[in-house]
């Protein structure tokens, strides 16, 4: 019985830590897709202090978003791999709106974890 409530403890502390982790992750993330946008010419809604959530990137910003070495080292910490950014696109488009949203692209990272 002692047993099996240490390895109830060690779930739950692994459990706490992998949430800490994703959410660090997530947070790195979301900054360098702001730090990008906020560079992009065709981004300015991201100057003018729109707020980071409310980003939406059409498929060739995605490629070149999730293309970035930084984005594309925390996507393979949060064990998604990036092989075709085209088909990651669709995946990630969940309503079909030709537009990624932020919100979208962590629910999909989430679900693929």
């Amino acid at each position: 019985v002692a047993g099996l409530k240490h390895n109830d403890v060690k779930r739950k502390h692994a459990q706490q830590y992998e949430r800490a982790f994703v959410k660090k992750k997530l947070t790195v993330l979301l900054d360098r897709i702001q730090f990008i946008a906020a560079a992009r010419d065709d981004l300015k809604q991201a100057r003018e202090g729109q707020l980071v959530q409310q980003i939406e990137l059409d498929e060739e910003q995605f490629v070149e978003i999730v293309d970035d070495n930084i984005v594309k080292g925390v996507l393979g910490d949060l064990d998604v791999e990036v092989f075709n950014l085209r088909n990651m696109f669709t995946t990630f488009d969940g309503d079909d709106s030709g537009k990624v949203t932020l919100q979208e692209l962590v629910e999909g990272i989430v679900k693929l974890r």
